[in-house]
């Protein structure tokens, strides 16, 4: 049996290294910046390109959700807090793979540094699927947007 000298050893696990961080990085080209069109509390249009907030479920925009006996209209809510924070501003989404069957691209979108799915999530506007359990810990205390306010400010 051979073995490898150190030497050796040591580049094929830098060059295998190198190789699995390229796999794993998303390049410049992979992101998707610019300006958005709100279609839902989870979804965006990016020029053609619709996407997705990744970890996040957003009441649809016809949705109503129900507190005692008081029916209140949360999908367009949820829809009107995402506008209000873009507010018209450039978007940065990073995709988390390729655009499933009808083209939507699942993504990770930042505004200005913040996390918009899990500023979603933390206003009470969206569920945590998968991440930002901690940020949906906070809006259910707090009873923000769907865990018991009736209106965006979180008031009752």
């Amino acid at each position: 049996m051979h073995r490898l000298s150190p030497a050796v050893a040591f580049v094929l696990t830098m060059a295998l290294m190198a190789v699995s961080a390229m796999r794993h990085q998303s390049s410049a080209e992979d992101m998707l910046v610019g300006k958005v069109r709100v279609e839902s509390g989870d979804t965006m249009k990016l020029g053609r390109q619709i996407v997705r907030l990744a970890g996040i479920d957003a009441p649809g925009p016809q949705d109503s959700c129900r507190i005692y006996d008081v029916t209140w209209p949360c999908g367009r809510n949820a829809k009107i807090a995402l506008l209000q924070m873009i507010a018209g501003r450039e978007v940065a989404c990073t995709p988390e793979g390729k655009a499933g069957k009808a083209g939507v691209v699942i993504a990770i979108c930042q505004l200005d540094d913040q996390d918009i799915g899990e500023q979603m999530v933390r206003s009470g506007h969206a569920r945590a699927r998968g991440r930002y359990g901690n940020a949906q810990v906070e809006a259910q205390r707090n009873s923000r947007g769907i865990w018991g306010g009736l209106n965006p400010s979180g008031q009752k």
